[in-house]
């Protein structure tokens, strides 16, 4: 993909709700734009997947050799709004990845084309835009489900156009089960398996009743196509057991070598948890309140899904009145939904732990 230093001429198109209902749409935006959908999920992002990437960073992972002279590649799936990238900028050789998502796509001014949250900010931040113009970084952010994606780069590696993967890997993927739709695309009708079902058919035993299916798959997947020094950093709630984690880390080649940040979080009001309920023997430490008193799953399930109706029923009232100013599309629901119920988070007193995770390969993985 060539990389071109022209700064991107971008208007956001996706529409947002006043207080007031009136409809507005977003202009050139200065600086880095937000993926709005992360709303939801800022307390995994600021508590640990962040403080994770500044860790590594400081330890020189990104880097290839100790004299820090050149940078690893970095491979995301779920490229979201690029804080990934933007987080390692200096230190990395190249921003590669994929992401499938409508809502974290903005389309140009010029034309109907649409560029990546992503590769966006990439562009926009005054840094890499430098580095752009040097050519002195690479940047491929594909539009893509994160398994085909990977799964393409291995028929690649076969046909001779492409070889091994050998850098630096990191995600921070959903866990739930591939039948529970989010609260806020259940206004859109979206669905994380909906395309793609046949690539997460051979995942789905044992680990959907866990909700560790796309962390299965793209494990398994990206280490296929990797060398024996490439690495990843990866979060996961510890609503699942551990050792159930560790067992399917494993079974997709890795071995969970360290646990780099551990952090008590508010649970994302976003996810239904319902289906947590009697799927494992429940040994009282997956959730908690804010004063640190152990929830069982079925209470946890509760507060969870009781929070859940009151902002689904506020998301429908806004969607509706928002209706009636203009006809919104899918993707215009799904984020004023995502807006309306990020509102009710901070009444959640649900709380789990979470861990970024440092993975190395499994020698006698294949």
């Amino acid at each position: 993909m060539a990389v071109s230093a022209e700064k991107p001429n971008c208007f956001l198109t996706l529409r947002d709700l006043r207080p007031s209902g009136q409809m507005i749409v977003q202009r050139p935006v200065d600086g880095f734009v937000e993926d709005r959908s992360y709303r939801l999920k800022a307390e995994g992002r600021k508590e640990v997947y962040f403080p994770a990437i500044d860790a590594m960073v400081s330890r020189g992972w990104y880097l290839t050799d100790r004299n820090r002279s050149k940078g690893f590649p970095l491979l995301v799936v779920g490229a979201g709004d690029g804080a990934d990238y933007l987080k390692a900028d200096h230190h990395i050789s190249a921003a590669m990845g994929c992401e499938v998502d409508r809502s974290k796509f903005i389309r140009m001014s010029r034309g109907k084309e649409e560029m990546s949250l992503a590769e966006y900010n990439i562009r926009k931040d005054p840094f890499l835009a430098s580095r752009i113009k040097k050519k002195d970084i690479y940047i491929s952010i594909d539009r893509d489900d994160g398994v085909h994606y990977l799964q393409a780069w291995r028929q690649e590696i076969a046909d001779g156009g492409k070889e091994l993967f050998d850098g630096r890997f990191q995600s921070f993927l959903p866990q739930s089960k591939s039948t529970v739709i989010s609260l806020a695309d259940s206004f859109s009708h979206s669905h994380a398996y909906d395309s793609n079902e046949e690539l997460y058919e051979p995942y789905k035993e044992p680990w959907d009743n866990y909700g560790l299916v796309l962390y299965a798959a793209v494990l398994t997947e990206l280490r296929k196509i990797v060398t024996p020094r490439t690495e990843a950093l990866v979060v996961m709630s510890n609503r699942i057991p551990d050792g159930i984690i560790a067992n399917m880390v494993q079974t997709a080649g890795w071995d969970a070598s360290e646990a780099v940040v551990t952090k008590t979080v508010r649970h994302d009001i976003d996810t239904d948890v319902s289906w947590m309920v009697g799927a494992f023997d429940d040994d009282g430490e997956r959730f908690e309140d804010k004063g640190g008193n152990k929830l069982t799953v079925e209470e946890a399930s509760r507060r969870v899904s009781k929070i859940m109706k009151l902002a689904k029923e506020m998301a429908q009232e806004v969607i509706q009145n928002a209706g009636h100013v203009s006809e919104l599309s899918p993707r215009q629901k799904n984020l004023l939904a995502k807006k309306t119920i990020s509102r009710f988070q901070k009444d959640l007193n649900v709380y789990e732990h979470m861990t970024a995770y440092r993975l190395v390969p499994l020698k006698q993985a294949a």
